[in-house]
């Protein structure tokens, strides 16, 4: 495990920030919990890091709708960070700035990607997975074609990324 502190400054945009969940105490977590059940995963969410202005930033799709949240936000209950090494290109900041505050969540494609009934990118409803393979893509990296979070890892671990565990502020 990595302390935030430590690796914070290292993390770059287009690093990925993957995240589990844990917890049982409200209806937004039951229903995340039985979606890690049912797809029998560890990973639940994934977001893409946007360094700027000296902070770190996730571009994230959640419900209700695609929003910037600084990656902080995250470290106290730990989370999951895979450095790309694959820069950033403008098209992609654009895209995903494009899609802040405009677009929406959608459970209905998160069920679809599951199912392996997704279209990847054809609506301004999104779903996490969906969001990030979609904005990364705008800069050359492939991180495969099912939008599911643990098939996103599984992708990047294919190609040889680490995933480090990160936590605390």
């Amino acid at each position: 495990m990595t302390a935030y502190s430590e690796i914070r400054d290292e993390i770059q945009s287009g690093d990925l920030v993957v995240l589990s969940h844990y917890k049982w105490a409200s209806w937004y977590d039951l229903q995340v919990m039985m979606v890690r059940v049912m797809s029998a995963t560890e990973y639940t969410h994934v977001g893409v890091c946007v360094v700027l202005g000296g902070r770190v930033w996730v571009a994230e799709s959640v419900e209700p709708v695609v929003r910037l949240v600084p990656l902080s936000n995250y470290a106290q209950d730990g989370m999951y960070i895979i450095p790309t090494r694959h820069p950033m290109k403008d098209e992609e900041l654009e895209y995903l700035f494009s899609k802040v505050g405009k677009a929406k969540y959608s459970k209905w494609r998160a069920i679809k990607a599951y199912l392996d009934r997704l279209e990847i990118g054809t609506d301004d409803e999104l779903e996490c997975a969906e969001y990030a393979i979609t904005a990364r893509r705008l800069s050359g990296l492939d991180l495969g074609p099912k939008a599911v979070p643990a098939c996103v890892v599984k992708e990047a671990l294919r190609q040889g990324l680490r995933l480090e565990y990160v936590e605390g502020v």
